[in-house]
């Protein structure tokens, strides 16, 4: 089954296509194999493979409870990270906006005491 889904790799929105695509040929060909349609057992099964796999592509084995708690920090801590540079990136904007707007008050008080509004 892992020659049937692709390579983890770029944009996660293609990868996800990817994978979805992958499941879908992955459940015809399980399909095309019986001899009367899948019953629910049989697509819970088949989706459960496909998951497994898609996961298994990502580095996270869903079988070990190890690897799904070390996902879940990985992506606790991204998150973090992400919530700080947020907060960085507002902090420096807002600095650069107020050196800008105390440098114009400062030009503005510059003309206004050398008496350049007579």
């Amino acid at each position: 089954m892992t020659e049937a889904l692709p390579a983890a790799a770029g944009d996660p929105e293609v990868v996800l296509a990817a994978i979805a695509k992958a499941a879908a040929r992955l459940a015809v060909q399980d399909t095309g194999r019986r001899a009367e349609p899948p019953d629910e057992a049989a697509v819970e099964e088949i989706c459960e493979r496909v998951v497994n796999e898609a996961f298994k592509q990502f580095g996270v084995d869903l079988t070990s409870v190890a690897s799904v708690e070390d996902f879940r920090e990985t992506l606790a801590h991204l998150r973090r990270s992400r919530k700080w540079w947020d907060k960085a990136g507002a902090a420096v904007v807002t600095a650069i906006m107020s050196s800008i707007g105390l440098g114009l008050l400062a030009a503005v008080g510059k003309y206004l005491s050398l008496g350049g509004a007579k």
